[in-house]
């Protein structure tokens, strides 16, 4: 005899979850609702998510230390400070970590941003200088006539 699969449904609770991971930015306020039954969705949220739900929810901030630990592992040189070296091991401290970095970025960002533009500026400044202008009205508008070319002779 040949073994059917079963199909089983999923649980009501892993359909939340997803749903609740699809729907991440509609999520404010959690109420009475358990860390735990939240915890798997919050793992899939973005940074600015995260930040969003920590603050119309307090209660959440000392559970939730933990997953900002994969977003501070973004950059680079946290992942190999903490990796090769064993530096960052303070959970409390990953959030403000994380703050920290992406401030820290925006800035540089910003920095990047302006030096480009002034070169941008400059080199249009000098381009405008170098360019050839047609000057109109300048010279009278004066034409020869054949009157004029008898004169000369």
């Amino acid at each position: 005899m040949k073994n059917k699969a079963v199909f089983e449904p999923k649980s009501l609770f892993l359909t939340c979850q997803e749903t609740l991971i699809k729907n991440l930015d509609a999520l404010f306020e959690i109420g009475c609702v358990p860390y735990e039954f939240i915890e798997l969705s919050l793992r899939h949220a973005t940074p600015e998510q995260l930040q969003r739900i920590e603050k119309c929810n307090p209660k959440i901030k000392r559970d939730s230390n933990g997953l900002w630990l994969a977003h501070c592992l973004l950059f680079p040189d946290i992942k190999d400070e903490y990796n090769k070296m064993g530096l960052h091991r303070e959970p409390k401290k990953w959030r403000s970590l994380y703050r920290r970095r992406y401030e820290e970025n925006e800035l540089k960002k910003e920095s990047v941003k302006q030096k480009i533009r002034e070169k941008y500026n400059t080199i249009n400044n000098e381009k405008a200088a170098k360019s050839i202008k047609v000057i109109k009205g300048a010279l009278p508008k004066r034409r020869r006539t054949f009157e004029d070319s008898s004169k000369l002779q």
